[in-house]
């Protein structure tokens, strides 16, 4: 059978994830098995060898594939101010922090919104 996953869903492993690679993972799973038409036994899969075999799953959204589409530049100028960057799946929030971030004072930053990835993640 063949297991893949698209990373869309937030929460659990995936906020952790999130929170390190701003990359959103999805935890579940989908397993395709195949069958000859009007069988109900799946077919035995064994000795594919580097050729492998091939399958196209329909998503229900379109992925956006473009990094350009994730990235944000923005600046603080009041030490403390909470700004809520517009990202492409919802608002992410920055603390200026001028102490941490800034040397003291008002900065720039670059930020990368957490993405959608398609991701196949593993083939018995």
């Amino acid at each position: 059978a063949a297991a893949g996953s698209r990373a869309d869903q937030p929460g659990g492993a995936a906020a952790a994830l999130a929170a390190q690679d701003r990359l959103l993972l999805r935890s579940h799973l989908t397993v395709v098995e195949v069958a000859s038409q009007g069988a109900a036994v799946p077919l035995e899969v064994d000795g594919l060898g580097e050729g492998g075999v091939r399958v196209t799953l329909a998503a229900t959204k379109p992925f956006n594939t473009s990094a350009g589409a994730f990235e944000r530049k923005d600046a603080c100028g009041t030490d403390g101010a909470a700004l809520s960057i517009d990202c492409p799946l919802g608002p992410e929030l920055h603390t200026c922090d001028f102490a941490t971030h800034g040397g003291g004072g008002p900065y720039h930053f670059d930020l990368t919104c957490p993405r959608v990835v398609p991701t196949c993640l593993f083939w018995d």
